[in-house]
C-alpha cells in the first residue's frame, strides 16, 4: 500500500492508502482511508478519487473498494470509532462518461471474497463490475 495524495471535495489536499492488482483485463483498486487524513473521506471523495486514480495509474476496468480500518473515525464531527469495513463500490457514468454521483452504490462485501478476487481464483465481476 501507498500514500496516495488526491484533491478532495473544494480542492482539499487529502491522502489515503492505495493497493492495485493489476490482471490482464481489468485491476482491483483498494482505496483505504487513512487515520489522520485533514482532507475529504476516501467515501465523500469517490468519483473525484476514483478519476484521479484511473487516470494517474492509466486504469480501464477496475473493481473498486473502500476500506476503513478498525478504529477510524467516521469524520471529525462524529468521534466514534468504527469497525473496519470493505465496500465495493459500483459507479455510473453519463453518455460522455462522466461520474454521476447520485447514483454511485456501496455494497458491503466480505475480506474473504476480496482476498479471492485479488489472488486471482474468483471472477471479480461476481462482486461488481464497473462502467468504463
Amino acid at each position: 500500500m501507498i500514500d496516495f495524495q488526491f484533491i478532495g471535495l473544494n480542492h482539499c489536499d487529502s491522502v489515503c492508502g492505495l493497493t492495485i492488482h493489476r490482471f490482464d483485463e481489468y485491476s482491483v483498486v483498494i482505496v483505504s482511508e487513512k487515520p489522520g487524513n485533514q482532507g475529504t473521506s476516501i467515501t465523500n471523495a469517490a468519483e473525484c478519487l476514483f478519476d484521479q486514480v484511473r487516470e494517474e495509474f492509466n486504469l480501464d476496468r477496475v473493481v473498486w473498494i473502500e476500506h476503513y480500518p478498525d478504529g477510524v473515525y467516521i469524520s471529525p464531527e462524529i468521534m466514534e470509532p468504527r469497525p473496519e469495513t470493505w465496500d465495493v463500490v459500483s459507479f455510473t457514468a453519463d453518455a460522455e462518461g462522466l461520474l454521476i454521483n447520485r447514483l454511485t452504490r456501496w455494497e458491503p462485501v466480505r475480506l474473504e471474497k476480496i482476498e479471492e478476487i485479488i489472488s486471482g481464483g474468483g471472477n471479480p465481476w461476481d462482486i461488481i463490475a464497473l462502467t468504463d
